[in-house]
């Protein structure tokens, strides 16, 4: 902080004074040239600022640091790692000042633990525990922002100070944001006199006010607002209820004056008439209500468009259109006082609330933007300097254009759908897009199409209910194409439902197509038109897969996979699922016509009924993997009459029980698969896993060993019916401790008993994927475990049970 008593007064004070313009030093104009080329040079421009700051905003955080405010860099640097009572952010001038004020209060701990947890010398725990005065925020230090401007403190004995614009009084350089803030005594008043000013009017210009900081939104603290031209402002002298006055001149790249010359001095306590601020007051003469017709468009303008705005207007418009539609809006000229004269638009009823886009500036935006309802707002605000030649804003009935969709057509209205990107450009190569549009029981849906124009090998399809059928019995409009309105272009679908699917290749594009789906309550064509004859599909294809034909998966494929599928099939598997139904579905491969050839899964075994599907896939995108429970599923394949692909391969695995050890049930004609530990993933080093698996009383269980993969000799598998092993050469032995890669020769066994124990150890060498076992009720009668030579025991609570360990 400067003093007035650093600067010498004399007769040429002002030539003095201006020695401390800017924080990079500035010299009067009394100077050689070439010193005051060397000046020029030096002071920091708003690209120069730039460059730093975001230098910071990048840097900084690697570095444990950040700004302690991102919207103004001079504020300095947020206490790296340090809460709110030891002081939030060190300014520039305590950063590396040799006094530690971030982290203070916890150096000692910081320390400590530094070389507690991370072993680091003392040295080293120091600097990193000595917040703003660390090694690195030393090396920030050099890094503070240029500031063009300086800060006064004014005093009984030299209670003024005058300041003024870079090279006052030859012209100032363009792109500049310069600051100066003056304080007083404490209680003191401070008294603001212009003596002098020129500058470009509405582009470069000076604010004066109370306090050391601006805040854009609040007026009342402006006494001179972005005063700019070639008169003093009014008032030219005036003094203010505060002990800090707060300068601020900006400039852009054009034209530029002589600037300004102020002169501030404390008020004499006796003699002071306090400047009353009142707040500005808006014209809101502009604006109005805008009832846009369906398909149709205004243009909003800002006032007196082309020619330049007036201050302090406030401009609010409220449109609206039928229910159903959306509205678009393509500013088509836009040039304001960036951040000060704004545009905004918003969505609802009440201006001012749920705003959605704001604009400022100088550039208008290419595209449209939307807001997804009927109703919406404008506001065109200005501030109280600073004219420009405004906006002209494009208002119309936006279609829906997203590459597909579902939709609710409301009651009483319509829904404007169009190909994506439509109406300013041609839709996309490569695109798919299927929309569905219905409306509650008891309505109809109308539609038609008033714009279409596709490349040749581009299509539209067009036809009523939910979408479309392979078999094309629910077409209306059969691949489109060309410049002519598809045939029927109107009709009345007797239904309260609809679709749309559009598809382009990967060569040509066009302007596309725009259709309505209305109510039929308020648009209704004569003709019902004629949907397309059911034809029958080709159904030698699917199949049904018992619970007993699985071993250890179900793969199932399109027909002719790896090759293509034909057309028009309607495919259907119904599978008992084995494995107690839990199950992972994961793809190989899917590559189906989007929308038109479908994959569907179900759950039970009826696929007719609508509430039994779980899951419906198309297109090439490979589906990430499903699990849940079936116990029965039905699958089924369509595919419509044109573009065959290479289909599918669908595998069904169990997602097994693999806790080390447990007590299983399984369900009467039931199954489960039990995996080693994470299987399919490596079994962890040192385990014993000890199982028991019951099926019904007196019900025998199959064995199927699916998968089979230990380190040979070292982790061993053991099964045995009824009872605990104990003598390998029992008859109770189904598997003693076997091991190796692959399945043994009898994979697949029916023991006698209605229970099975199953042992599993692993040593601390190497680990390999395990085991997958399935067990399933096959109703057969059991054998006893007294007829296997097993003790008698209390099923429910077998004492040979014991519980998995790591050993």
């Amino acid at each position: 902080m400067k003093t007035v008593q650093q600067i010498t007064h004399s007769s040429v004070m002002i030539v003095v004074v201006l020695i401390h313009l800017c924080s990079m030093g500035m010299q009067s104009a009394a100077m050689s040239q070439d010193l005051l080329d060397r000046t020029r040079r030096n002071v920091p421009t708003n690209r120069d600022i730039d460059v730093v700051v975001e230098w910071l905003k990048s840097n900084l955080p690697t570095m444990g640091m950040e700004l302690c405010n991102e919207d103004d860099a001079y504020e300095g640097i947020r206490c790296p790692g340090t809460d709110q009572q030891d002081g939030t952010c060190a300014s520039w001038e305590e950063i590396c000042d040799g006094v530690q004020k971030c982290g203070l209060r916890k150096r000692e701990l910081c320390i400590n633990t530094m070389i507690t947890d991370q072993h680091v010398t003392l040295e080293t725990a120091e600097d990193k525990c000595s917040g703003e005065e660390s090694k690195d925020a030393c090396d920030i230090k050099a890094k503070e922002p240029p500031r063009c401007g300086y800060d006064y403190e004014l005093t009984d004995t030299d209670p003024h100070i005058q300041i003024a614009s870079p090279n006052y009084p030859e012209r100032y350089p363009g792109d500049m944001n310069c600051f100066w803030r003056i304080k007083g005594l404490p209680d003191s008043k401070l008294t603001v006199e212009f003596l002098d000013f020129d500058s470009e009017a509405n582009y470069d210009y000076v604010s004066i006010g109370k306090g050391n900081k601006f805040d854009p939104a609040n007026r009342m603290d402006y006494v001179i607002y972005k005063h700019s031209g070639q008169l003093l402002p009014e008032p030219s002298v005036f003094t203010v209820d505060s002990n800090q006055v707060l300068t601020s001149f900006h400039s852009d790249t054009h034209d530029h004056g002589r600037g300004f010359h102020v002169r501030i001095s404390m008020a004499n306590p006796g003699n002071v008439e306090l400047i009353d601020v009142d707040p500005p007051g808006f014209n809101r003469s502009c604006g109005g209500m805008i009832n846009l017709l369906e398909n149709g468009q205004t243009t909003i303008t800002s006032p007196n468009y082309p020619a330049k705005y007036d201050n302090l207007f406030q401009c609010d418009w409220s449109v609206m259109i039928s229910k159903g539609r959306r509205l678009g809006f393509r500013l088509k000229d836009l040039l304001t006082e960036k951040s000060a004269d704004i545009l905004e638009i918003g969505e609802g009823r009440k201006i001012g609330s749920n705003l959605r886009f704001s604009f400022s500036g100088h550039k208008p935006t290419e595209d449209p933007v939307v807001i997804h309802s009927n109703k919406g707002w404008v506001r065109f605000t200005t501030d109280d300097s600073n004219r420009r030649k405004g906006f002209k804003l494009q208002v119309l009935d936006y279609p829906i254009n997203d590459c597909g969709g579902v939709y609710e057509v409301p009651r009483d209205g319509s829904i404007a759908v169009a190909s994506p990107l439509y109406p300013f450009k041609g839709y996309r190569l490569n695109q798919e897009c299927l929309w569905q549009f219905s409306i509650p029981n008891g309505r109809k849906l109308s539609v038609t199409f008033s714009d279409f124009s596709l490349a040749y090998d581009d299509i539209l399809n067009a036809g009523v209910g939910n979408g479309p059928s392979y078999d094309w019995s629910n077409y209306i409009i059969k691949e489109a194409r060309g410049d002519e309105l598809p045939k029927p272009k109107r009709y009345f679908s007797a239904k309260n439902a609809v679709w749309f699917y559009f598809r382009s290749d990967n060569a040509h594009i066009d302007r596309g197509f725009k259709a309505e789906v209305f109510d039929s309550t308020v648009y209704k064509p004569k003709k019902k038109p004629k949907r397309g004859k059911k034809i029958q599909p080709n159904r030698d294809c699917g199949g049904e897969i018992l619970r007993e034909d699985v071993v250890d998966r179900i793969v199932i494929e399109s027909p002719g996979y790896p090759g293509r599928y034909g057309p028009l099939m309607e495919c259907i598997w119904n599978i008992d699922i084995p494995f107690g139904g839990d199950v992972r579905i994961r793809f190989e491969l899917l590559h189906l016509e989007h929308f038109l050839d479908t994959l569907t899964i179900g759950n039970g075994t009826n696929p007719n009924k609508k509430k039994t599907e779980v899951m419906t896939y198309s297109g090439f995108e490979t589906p990430a993997h499903y699990e849940a429970t079936f116990h029965q599923m039905w699958i089924r394949f369509n595919s419509d009459l044109h573009n065959e692909y290479h289909g599918f391969r669908m595998i069904i695995e169990p997602r097994p029980y693999i806790e080390c050890g447990g007590l299983l049930e399984v369900p009467k004609d039931g199954s489960l698969a039990l995996g080693s530990p994470n299987y399919p993933n490596p079994y962890p080093p040192n385990l014993v896993c000890r199982y028991v698996i019951r099926g019904p009383l007196h019900h025998r269980l199959t064995v199927s060993l699916a998968g089979f993969e230990t380190e040979v000799g070292g982790d061993t598998l053991t099964v045995s019916e009824g009872c605990p092993a104990t003598d390998p050469d029992g008859g109770n032995i189904v598997y003693y401790e076997y091991s190796g890669l692959g399945l043994p020769v009898n994979y697949q066994i029916l023991p006698r008993a209605d229970s099975i124990w199953v042992e599993f150890k692993s040593n601390a060498a190497t680990s390999f994927h395990g085991f997958l076992l399935n067990f399933a009720d096959v109703s057969l009668k059991a054998v006893g475990l007294e007829g296997l030579g097993c003790p008698v025991h209390n099923r429910t609570d077998p004492e040979d049970y014991v519980a998995g360990s790591v050993g």
